[in-house]
This record gives structure tokens, C-alpha cells and sequence, in this order.
């Protein structure tokens, strides 16, 4: 334990640097996943965890952060992106309308949040794959899909 203790610390001015250069992206991918930790002080086996993950998506060498938090509070995101202007990529998740609008943050993505709770998204991926198009040429068309649907009526229009 001591030794991942002081590689952690060894590390640390690096995963600052990284931190600091995804404040200065002027488009970034956010999401929290729930995991259980065994163990961990004050909380049940069962209770959830979250990792944070932050991801640039312009810069020439590409960026993943992870971050530990015993907690899916809104204030995580104010603390990872405290300096960040710019397009934050996130899904429907209310917590992240505090760093949004504090920051004047442009949120993307919370209308395919709002539409997958509506629609079935194998219908979209089977749609967009029918075109053949090249992997960027699928994502674009499946995203445009997703932030356009709004009824299973609108989806079984776009069959062929």
C-alpha cells in the first residue's frame, strides 16, 4: 500500500498538468458511472460509488481523466472544471447544471439524454447502419438521429 501511496504522489504534478490542460479545451466529454467498493469507510458494500471520467475530444494527443468520488453530487463537476469555458458533452443528469450555468457552459447532448428515455435505440443504430456509411459518417448520422428523435412514430418514419 505504502508504494502505490507514493507513486500516487510521484504522479501527481503530471495528472495536475493534464487537468489544467483540459480546463483550456473548448469542448469536453463528461460522465459519471456508478461502481461498488468493498470496504470503503462509512459505507456499505452495496451502497454506489462514482468514477468521473473527462475526456478531451480536439486536442492532438488525447486526454482520459478518472476520478474517485464516493458521491454523484453536482459539485464534482464544479471541482474537476473550475477555470473550464466552453461545450461540455454530458448526458440528462441534473448535476451538472450547477458548472453549466455558473460557468456559462454551452451543454451538449441533453436532448439524446431526454430522447433515449423515449425511444428505442436499437431502432436508431439499425436506421443509421442501413445508410453503409464510414464509421464517422454512422456516429454523425446515429447523433443527429438521437437529437431529432422525439416519438417512436418519428423513428419507424425513418425506416425505408
Amino acid at each position: 500500500m505504502a508504494v502505490m501511496i507514493k507513486m500516487g504522489a510521484l504522479v501527481q504534478p503530471l495528472i495536475n498538468r493534464l487537468s489544467e490542460f483540459i480546463n483550456e479545451q473548448s469542448v469536453l466529454h463528461m460522465d459519471e458511472t456508478p461502481l461498488q467498493v468493498l470496504n470503503e469507510p462509512n459505507k456499505t458494500a452495496q451502497s454506489k460509488s462514482y468514477m468521473w471520467v473527462l475526456a478531451t475530444t480536439q486536442a492532438s494527443v488525447p486526454i482520459v481523466l478518472y476520478h474517485y468520488s464516493a458521491s454523484r453530487s453536482g459539485d464534482i463537476p464544479k471541482t474537476l472544471l473550475p477555470d473550464f469555458i466552453g461545450a461540455l458533452m454530458v448526458e440528462g443528469y441534473e448535476g451538472y447544471a450547477a458548472i453549466c450555468n455558473e460557468n456559462q457552459l454551452t451543454r451538449l447532448g441533453s436532448e439524446y439524454a431526454r430522447a433515449h428515455d423515449s425511444v428505442n435505440i436499437s431502432s436508431l443504430i439499425e436506421i443509421a447502419m442501413s445508410n453503409k456509411l464510414e464509421p464517422y459518417g454512422y456516429l454523425k448520422r446515429l447523433f443527429t438521429l438521437l437529437t431529432q428523435a422525439k416519438s417512436v412514430d418519428y423513428i419507424d418514419s425513418l425506416r425505408p
